[in-house]
């Protein structure tokens, strides 16, 4: 509804180009006539004349056909025009400051907070989207209507939906955020994690993304163990885990007995309880031995085997990124 700007900047990757357009404003009568009186022979672009597009189309056959109904409709469609660049302006300053409370960017994702960004005005909410998803395409040309607003129906929908955008794009909704970005740059500390690892035990096994350390140590020995330094250290008893432990990803039926707890749960459902994205699910070490999992890295260990002031030799494992 807007229509050209006489002055308008636009992004290409990396790069801004402005265009001027200092004759948007004068009719074609007028340049016509200009021409004319200075003797000038202005060149002319023959597709103007061709019907295969539809902008000729609007101009050739549906202005003319209008004005038979409105004699006026061309200062109507200007004043329109005017109006929507007044009101488009507006919400765009008001999306500048919407964007620096609510947006924020990390490893070519768009991160949204969710309560905020639900308690913004609908037309506020697509000129933020809009401009994420310009920011990481360089343009707007493919994505439609259609995309924005089924982005919007969505958005009261439970955390896992994922809703799929032009060149690959994702909008996805978690608990408490919305992601906007590609498949591959998606917020997760967890790599793909495909096959089976068996652990060395004492020593290091590698995994893509992963360094794992693991020592036999007597309890005396290990300070502060009350609380895990970080998510991604584990102290088990040494006795209860036996040398067989290997790694693999999440399976279906999985089970263990979160730690604090007097039974076992599915680990699916403790994934969703901890409010653990669907994204990354999948992609989770878990530690194991032949009889039950012990460790959900990251997140909980097996309530089974735990150290204990029974315990005598502690099994130290320290994952760390590679």
């Amino acid at each position: 509804m807007r229509g050209l700007q006489p002055k308008q900047t636009l992004q290409f990757s990396d790069r801004k180009l402005t265009v001027t357009r200092p004759l948007l404003a004068v009719r074609r009568e007028d340049t016509v006539s200009y021409c004319k009186l200075h003797r000038l022979s202005p060149r002319t672009d023959s597709t103007n004349q061709s019907t295969d597009f539809l902008r000729n189309r609007v101009r050739l056959e549906l202005l003319p056909l209008l004005k038979h109904y409105n004699k006026g409709i061309i200062d109507s469609l200007l004043r329109i025009s005017r109006i929507a660049a007044d009101d488009l302006a507006f919400l765009e300053s008001e999306s500048e400051k919407a964007w620096k409370r609510i947006v924020r960017k990390q490893k070519g994702t768009f991160i949204f907070e969710k309560t905020t960004f639900l308690s913004l005005a609908p037309a506020l909410q697509r000129q933020l989207l809009r401009k994420a998803i310009e920011g990481l395409l360089g343009t707007l040309k493919d994505v439609e209507t259609r995309h924005i607003e089924e982005i919007l129906k969505s958005l009261a929908k439970p955390a896992g939906r994922t809703i799929n955008l032009p060149e690959g794009l994702e909008f996805s909704i978690e608990y408490d955020r919305f992601l906007l970005g590609f498949p591959s740059e998606k917020l997760s500390p967890f790599l793909e994690l495909l096959g089976e690892y068996q652990l060395t035990i004492p020593g290091v096994t590698q995994l893509p993304g992963w360094r794992i350390e693991a020592a036999v140590k007597p309890l005396e020995t290990i300070a502060n163990m009350a609380e895990n330094p970080d998510a991604f250290t584990a102290y088990l008893d040494w006795g209860k885990t036996g040398k067989e432990i290997g790694v693999r990803s999440l399976r279906r039926g999985d089970r263990f007995q979160p730690l604090g707890m007097g039974q076992e749960k599915k680990a699916a459902l403790f994934m969703l309880d901890a409010r653990i994205p669907r994204l990354w699910r999948s992609n989770i070490p878990i530690f194991y031995t032949p009889q039950q999992i012990v460790w959900i890295a990251g997140y909980r260990l097996d309530e089974r085997v735990k150290v204990t002031s029974q315990t005598r030799k502690v099994l130290l494992i320290t994952m760390s990124k590679t």
